[in-house]
């Protein structure tokens, strides 16, 4: 019972001395000749003896603050201890309801809220934060209501580093209703302007990167619909002639189709957050424009906007960015993008700098010293790797790279050695020893399980042909010969045996392909192809005169025998395309399919307004 006692002691204060009439902190001001008002950075190792008595007497209101127990606080805010609400409690500087918003304690802080003065909530703690800050890093809304309403003018005071609430919430990942909410609070007022200027740069990048340029579903959304549904019901009030009674119809069935038809509102979402996207870009470049070109070229250069743009394939930004400021293209803006575009793999970045004009060339010989296929044969990073299902495909990904990279440079840069007095080639083939061991590897492994099942419908194929169903008469003429069945049988099996074979041959040379670096480029991905098409006709074409073999024989007596035969034909073919369609497509694409093709860097795009500097 004691240590109960003891610690309901320890947590409820009522009423406590004053202190300033306080007899022991009096008397330590005495004794230590100084000044109360004194104070000594948060860092420093020695405290003066008047601050060790203050952060005593508060020192219990700091652990309440700190646990967020506002029974065992709100003794210090009688009016007998004027000074609880903005004394500094703790060696880092800070007031009760700073410590309060720093660990998330909605009630206290409300408590506190409604009975400090309003310029006592634009206290800074250590970083220049107010509680506002620590509200909306932390993710607290009703906190950041609280004291919003109480201080509107908390929205724009920016900590040490000069970043609004708003900005910190964005930085710090945020719930997105609170960032919301401080977006509608956030004003443009003066001295800050937190909409304007390089931190409105840093709040667009942000915001998009949390992802509130695209469709966004929330239950509990604030302004009572989702983004997608206000969006929806935007573009349907184009025509401002249409009744109201036109526009519910139109949104209840939208509702309705997407609740019938789920994916319809998937691409719906993203193609929306493309053009969301696209048109955030062109709004801020248009901005941008209205600054001199000294703060362009910064803001460039300190956000690293086509660095990023260019590694992520983000084509719409690079064009944009273009379209604009043409005159990037001469400064390093112009190789770099060339330059990460083939480190990291994106080819939408590269058809960009094709073979066509003297930027072209220009931009392809100022890129990488000594030339740019010695960029091209250092490996991409993991990530650009891991896209491509199999080792032969990355493989000939990367020897189709070089190849384009080739296209556009001059024929004796081929030969041009490095200071190792390598060739390009050489280095690429050194750099993907170990890749190029994993597509053999992969080559072969593939084409002996291939060629095992290709040589057992070959076998079969070839011995049913001379043993037909029915048997052969006298003059040794099959017996069913004039049954539709029957020429089903023998011209499924004939090319079940012609597939299989050639399936074999096609996987035989796989086998013993030397397998250098030009093979993975067409030979050998041609020649999976053929042989993984011709797998599948033998495959098919064998269930075929399987099934039409059973007609013949079974038909007499269970004439039925069509419908279950059929569908037990078709369940292994099925199968079948289902496990190899993908790889089979996949390596269609990637052989004929090419992923070069030129592009302008200043071509006409979407977004384009009578507002725009170059409409």
């Amino acid at each position: 019972m004691a240590t109960n006692n003891q610690s309901t002691e320890q947590d409820t204060f009522i009423n406590p001395t004053p202190l300033d009439v306080d007899p022991l902190y009096q008397a330590a001001r005495r004794v230590s000749g100084e000044s109360a008002e004194r104070t000594l950075a948060p860092t420093a190792a020695i405290i003066s003896e008047d601050e060790r008595i203050r952060f005593k007497y508060y020192h219990q209101l700091h652990l309440a603050a700190l646990k967020g127990n506002w029974e065992a606080a709100k003794g210090y805010f009688q009016d007998n201890v004027p000074n609880a609400f903005t004394e500094e409690i703790s060696s880092t500087r800070m007031n009760a309801l700073l410590v309060a918003s720093c660990n998330g304690h909605t009630k206290f802080v409300e408590m506190l809220v409604k009975r400090m003065p309003e310029e006592a909530l634009q206290k800074r703690g250590p970083g220049g934060y107010t509680a506002l800050h620590h509200a909306a890093i932390g993710g607290h809304l009703k906190m950041a209501k609280a004291l919003i309403r109480k201080n509107p003018g908390l929205t724009q005071i920016t900590d040490n580093s000069g970043n609004t609430p708003l900005l910190c919430a964005v930085l710090l990942f945020s719930r997105h209703k609170l960032v919301r909410y401080l977006a509608l609070a956030t004003t443009i007022e003066k001295p800050e302007r937190p909409f304007s200027g390089c931190k409105a740069g840093d709040l667009m990048v942000n915001l998009t990167h949390m992802g509130f340029h695209v469709p966004v579903h929330d239950e509990d959304d604030p302004l009572g619909a989702s983004d997608q549904d206000l969006v929806a019901e935007k573009q349907s009030q184009t025509n401002e002639a249409k009744t109201q009674a036109y526009q519910g119809v139109k949104k209840v069935l939208w509702r309705r189709i997407k609740y019938l038809v789920p994916c319809i509102s998937k691409v719906g979402e993203k193609k929306l957050g493309h053009e969301r996207a696209c048109k955030l870009v062109h709004l801020c470049l248009k901005a941008l424009f209205n600054y001199n070109e000294r703060v362009r070229v910064k803001y460039f250069n300190e956000q690293e906007i086509l660095h990023y743009a260019a590694c992520c394939g983000v084509l719409e930004i690079v064009t944009a960015s273009l379209h604009y400021f043409p005159d990037l293209i001469f400064s390093k803006h112009g190789s770099m993008i060339l330059k990460n575009a083939i480190q990291w793999r994106q080819e939408k970045i590269f058809n960009l700098a094709c073979k066509n004009t003297a930027l072209d060339k220009m931009l392809a010989t100022q890129c990488y010293k000594p030339s740019i296929s010695h960029l091209a044969a250092q490996l991409p990073t993991n990530r650009q790797l891991s896209v491509d299902s199999c080792a032969a495909l990355q493989m000939q990904r990367e020897v189709q790279w070089y190849k384009a990279i080739e296209t556009i440079q001059h024929p004796r840069m081929k030969q041009l050695t490095s200071a190792k007095g390598k060739t390009a080639f050489d280095f690429f083939s050194e750099n993907r020893k170990q890749m190029r061991e994993n597509a053999e590897k992969w080559m072969k492994d593939t084409s002996d399980s291939c060629m095992l099942v290709s040589t057992l419908i070959a076998t079969v194929a070839f011995a049913v042909a001379f043993t037909v169903p029915g048997g052969i008469n006298d003059q040794g003429i099959p017996i069913f010969v004039n049954k539709t069945s029957f020429r089903i049988f023998v011209y499924s099996d004939a090319l079940a045996l012609f597939s299989s074979v050639t399936s074999i041959l096609m996987f035989l040379s796989i086998l013993t392909s030397s397998y250098k670096e030009e093979d993975f480029h067409r030979a050998l991905p041609e020649r999976m192809i053929i042989g993984l098409a011709s797998l599948f006709v033998a495959i098919a074409t064998m269930m075929v005169a399987f099934g039409a073999a059973l007609v013949i024989i079974l038909s007499e007596r269970l004439k039925w025998v069509w419908g279950p035969l059929i569908f037990l034909a078709s369940f292994p073919v099925t199968l079948f395309i289902m496990l190899q369609l993908p790889l089979f497509i996949e390596m269609v694409q990637s052989t004929y399919g090419s992923i070069f093709q030129r592009e302008k860097i200043w071509k006409r795009s979407g977004h384009r307004d009578a507002t725009d500097p170059l409409y």
